[in-house]
């Protein structure tokens, strides 16, 4: 697993997870403004790789009843609404699941001493 991929989902894990996206975004794809479009593509691809997830579930999420889960509303770009779906199936997949997964520093050693 890439550095880049590991920031990715460590982002999608942070309590700010549009913030931290589009920061690291901003430092290894493009300096301008985060296009919602290119972050999807990014990270589908990341859940591809890592994290799949069935077409089916995909669908079941996207569902406009569904809006309420992920603060959209029936206004909400499909894009927009993609990409908060992708950032919560990261967010709730298991860190054991994804091989090649580097912890951070300060978990390894808060781990170490319980």
């Amino acid at each position: 697993m890439y550095n880049v991929e590991i920031l990715l989902i460590r982002a999608c894990k942070s309590n700010n997870p549009e913030k931290r996206l589009a920061s690291v975004y901003r430092r290894f794809f493009y300096s301008g403004k985060m296009e919602t479009f290119d972050l999807l593509i990014i990270l589908n691809n990341l859940c591809e790789k890592h994290l799949p997830i069935k077409s089916g579930d995909l669908l079941h999420y996207m569902n406009p009843q569904r809006d309420f889960m992920y603060n959209c509303t029936r206004d909400t770009p499909y894009a927009e609404r993609a990409l908060k779906v992708l950032i919560s199936h990261i967010r709730l997949s298991s860190i054991e699941n994804l091989k090649g997964f580097k912890r951070p520093c300060w978990t390894r050693n808060k781990n170490d001493r319980t």
